[in-house]
């Protein structure tokens, strides 16, 4: 899954595709490099970032998914809290929705991924993106997300999406402090058997800076040496900044990692 951030303040690339052309060429390369979905975000889901109206949210997004639904046959995934801004990208042809909040923050949101057929990414927060981090509190964080994740998965069927629709995202970084993620990074074989697959989001994220010991320069190979643990531990979906690289790892992976006799 390609990351393409329609936003003026992404933490990871500072706003370099917020505008039009440089969002649908950038989203257009990751479909030449081997993604198999592409996921627009026109409002910023980092720690602290502040809301955006559902019309800004619209007027930045709809542009480039109409565009790229003529230019590309990959999967859309549309990176959204809001019901109507779902409705709407879903009628542009959008296939997926990727919901940090698994469906909580807006009451109408499984109706409406239900009544279009769209598949649905419900990832796990403690809160919304201005308070998350201030809400970062477990007894234990591995089994408190995955009991978070099956509630998940049981409001959706409770509403009507099918069971196979659904993906499950433990949301890295997402009310979460740094030794949370490595906790829940560690649990990853136990979260990839949860009843649905696994999307795992680490590219870029600060807990790779932390742990790395390094600011921008490396951050790349932290990110692939995370995404090469993910994949062993069987995530099904790697959301990343630098497409190329996670296929050229998964292709190696597949030829080269040892099969167990």
């Amino acid at each position: 899954m390609a990351v393409i951030n329609l936003t003026p303040d992404s933490f990871s690339d500072g706003g370099r595709f917020d505008s039009f052309d440089a969002a649908v060429s950038q989203a257009c390369v990751a479909a030449e490099e081997g993604a198999e979905i592409i996921d627009l975000g026109a409002e910023s889901t980092r720690p602290g970032a502040p809301a955006v109206s559902e019309a800004e949210e619209l007027e930045r997004l709809l542009p480039v998914l109409r565009q790229l639904r003529r230019q590309t046959g990959a999967l859309i995934s549309i990176d959204t809290t809001k019901a109507a801004v779902a409705a709407a990208a879903a009628a542009e042809g959008a296939d997926i929705i990727n919901d940090i909040s698994g469906g909580l923050f807006d009451p109408k949101m499984l109706k409406v991924v239900r009544d279009t057929g769209l598949g649905f990414v419900a990832m796990h927060t403690t809160g919304r993106p201005a308070e998350m981090q201030q809400r970062a509190h477990y007894e234990s964080v591995t089994r408190e997300v995955a009991q978070a994740l099956c509630d998940r998965l049981r409001d959706a069927s409770g509403a009507g999406i099918p069971s196979d629709a659904v993906m499950l995202d433990p949301g890295f970084g997402f009310g979460k402090l740094l030794h949370h993620n490595v906790e829940l990074f560690a649990a990853l074989p136990e979260l990839c058997r949860l009843p649905r697959p696994l999307l795992v989001g680490v590219s870029r994220k600060s807990m790779l800076r932390a742990i790395a010991g390094i600011e921008r320069e490396g951050l790349e190979h932290a990110t692939t040496s995370a995404h090469v643990l993910a994949t062993l531990a069987g995530a099904a979906v790697l959301r990343t900044h630098h497409v190329a690289a996670a296929v050229a790892m998964r292709r190696t992976l597949l030829h080269l990692q040892p099969q167990a006799e």
